[in-house]
């Protein structure tokens, strides 16, 4: 099973708040959780804002990419 939420945070989205959106993404076989990944897209001007994206499976652990992207 897969399990996508692309908007998480949509009041924050709609309302502007851009560093509390995110998107996440699971994956389940046989129901038992396999990978999951969260996304912080949007870059704001907060002085601490970056996009990243942190992503585990249950075999290796979690990780942390820092995505240096073009969105404003």
């Amino acid at each position: 099973m897969v399990w996508v939420d692309p908007l998480d945070g949509t009041n924050d989205f709609v309302s502007g708040n851009l560093s509390a959106v995110t998107v996440l993404i699971g994956l389940a076989i046989d129901g038992v959780p396999k990978v999951g990944v969260v996304h912080h897209p949007y870059k704001t001007n907060e002085p601490s804002s970056e996009s990243f994206t942190i992503f585990a499976t249950q075999e290796h652990g979690a990780f942390y990419l820092d995505c240096d992207s073009d969105y404003d």
